[in-house]
């Protein structure tokens, strides 16, 4: 293992929350964990949507957001969010039925207001992350996804990169392995 000299480093923090309205591309739906659904605590079945920022300085970010589908109990103002999410994220016209599937939303762009969240675990550890604001969605502009697709297309281009090419190694690694070279 390489030797590191930490003296002058500062220590990493976490990153800070998003706030205010991002480019996003839906870039994962969990639909359960460890087998079973996922859903609320009050029985209605939910998606956790996994977001990655596409534009700014932020780019290349990821947060969640829960979809939840309220068929359970039938309420009304998470059908309005529901229904909210299948026009601006998925672009699909909500009137009448709609067969809610997650192909219908991988891959779009989408405008989606955050906020920063903030609670205490168990053991009073207080831990922040990013919320979506509820019904925080806004249909993007063409020209906005024109923008993320060559966004997520270049995240996509440096991680493939990142993953083909060799962990770079270190000088005096080099000169030992150069050394084995040398019959005695």
């Amino acid at each position: 293992m390489p030797v590191f000299d930490f003296d002058g480093v500062p220590e990493a923090v976490g990153f800070a929350p998003l706030d205010g309205q991002y480019l996003a591309c839906v870039t994962s739906i969990d639909q359960e964990r460890d087998g079973q659904p996922l859903k609320t605590d009050k029985g209605d079945p939910k998606w956790n949507v996994g977001f990655t920022v596409a534009s700014g300085e932020r780019s290349g970010g990821r947060f969640w957001g829960d979809w939840i589908f309220p068929s359970v109990t039938g309420n009304a103002r998470l059908m309005g969010a529901l229904k909210r999410v299948c026009k601006h994220v998925a672009g699909v016209a909500v009137d009448g039925e709609v067969d809610i599937q997650p192909d219908l939303f991988l891959g779009k762009f989408v405008l989606v207001d955050c906020k920063p969240n903030s609670w205490k675990d168990d053991e009073g550890t207080k831990h922040t992350n990013t919320k979506v604001v509820f019904a925080g969605y806004s249909t993007a502009s063409d020209s906005d996804v024109a923008h993320g697709k060559e966004i997520m297309a270049g995240l996509k281009a440096a991680q493939d990169a990142a993953e083909s090419s060799e962990a770079p190694v270190p000088e005096a690694q080099a000169a030992a392995a150069a050394d084995d070279d040398i019959p005695f």
